[in-house]
């Protein structure tokens, strides 16, 4: 999995957020945020180094995508004086919103996500047959498995029958 900030349990207090120093979200989580890098500080990791948003009104907001638990989300952060950030439960950024994304479903890191099935000797082959052959075979299975006489002789082919 990415390098998602583990926050803790979200409450009314203030929940100090350390924020990821590096771009590494997939677009479709990112959707319109972006990130910005700022210098490093006396040879340190500069906190304000992160994802933004655009908003109207508000202008740059800083946001980071956490997890709590086994689930993800968006968090719209807070700056406090020693320039550290923290975010709280009222920060949350609900998934539906329409500047910010989430996992893709088909992502292997979606936190939902059912790989493909593996590939049985069966499955394997059932790649070779032909569908509609396989519902003609169907078909034939039902009228040559049902009592009394067959319509069909041996000599003559199936398939021209059933179409």
């Amino acid at each position: 999995m990415v390098g998602v900030g583990l926050i803790g349990e979200l409450s009314n207090a203030k929940k100090t957020v350390h924020r990821r120093q590096t771009d590494d979200l997939p677009i479709h989580i990112k959707r319109h945020a972006y990130f910005k890098v700022h210098p490093l500080i006396e040879e340190r990791t500069n906190p304000c180094t992160g994802y933004y948003v655009d908003k109207p009104r508000q202008g740059k907001l800083p946001v980071e995508f956490v997890t709590e638990g086994d689930n993800n989300f968006w968090v719209e952060l807070r700056q406090n004086n020693d320039g550290t950030f923290y975010t709280n439960w009222k920060a949350k950024v609900p998934i539906d919103n329409s500047y910010l994304g989430w996992w893709n479903p088909n992502d292997p890191q979606h936190p939902d996500y059912i790989g493909p099935e593996p590939q049985t000797e069966a499955t394997e082959q059932l790649k070779y047959f032909d569908p509609q052959e396989e519902v003609l075979a169907g078909g034939i299975h039902h009228i040559a498995t049902l009592q009394g006489t067959q319509l069909l002789s041996p000599q003559e082919p199936i398939l021209p029958v059933i179409e």
